[in-house]
């Protein structure tokens, strides 16, 4: 299985905060986002993760998971869509899933 570069984009419209991670999100990745861009976001009243593209993601995704949960209010359960099986489980072993909120990628429908 080959596997590309993670990326992360973090973007805010109105009160909700919208990041997507593609690819491996590893420490290359998540050194890419640093704590004052996230600091400098604020407040939010959600936090939605895509990770419909996402094909890893290590204990440095997991922990910026962890920290995008603080940007919302008292520490509010972030939605993730689309997460495959394999980061499902990551977050299993590590004891986490449950304070994320998994949500189905949209599936685009036909004409």
């Amino acid at each position: 299985m080959q596997t590309s570069p993670g990326t992360v984009s973090i973007s805010k419209l109105e009160q909700t905060l919208r990041v997507v991670l593609t690819g491996e999100i590893d420490s290359h990745a998540v050194d890419a986002v640093t704590f004052a861009e996230l600091e400098s976001v604020g407040t939010v009243s959600e936090v939605v993760v895509d990770m419909t593209d996402t094909t890893v993601l290590d204990s440095q995704g997991v922990a910026l998971l962890l920290q995008l949960r603080q940007l919302g209010p008292a520490a509010s359960a972030v939605a993730l869509v689309g997460a495959n099986r394999r980061v499902h489980n990551v977050l299993r072993v590590c004891g986490v899933e449950k304070v994320f909120t998994f949500v189905d990628a949209p599936t685009n429908p036909t004409p």
